[in-house]
């Protein structure tokens, strides 16, 4: 089971004696020197950011190598306009 913080709302252990944001269960007010639950908050928004970031990156990453990896032969630019390799004009079936 959990308690959660009156001041900020995070939740915290049943045996918590205090929350990260310097409420005090036992006493239940907010101990003085303690750091601010938004500060906390902040930070933690922050490495998250940052996180996603770095996986977004690797996913990059791994795509193109895994695309210059594949060495899958050039289709002919006729391919693309719907024209036959060979330059005769007409449309390929595929």
């Amino acid at each position: 089971m959990s308690q959660r913080c009156p001041r900020c709302g995070i939740f915290n252990t049943e045996h918590a004696v205090r929350c990260d944001c310097g409420y005090d269960f036992t006493t239940k007010r907010v101990e003085p020197g303690t750091r601010d639950a938004k500060i906390l908050l902040d930070s933690a928004r922050a490495d998250i950011q940052s996180g996603l970031a770095l996986l977004a990156l690797a996913g990059t990453f791994i795509v193109l190598s895994l695309l210059v990896e594949r060495k899958t032969p050039a289709l002919p630019v006729g391919h693309f306009l719907g024209r036959h390799p060979s330059g005769e004009g007409t449309a390929c079936a595929a």
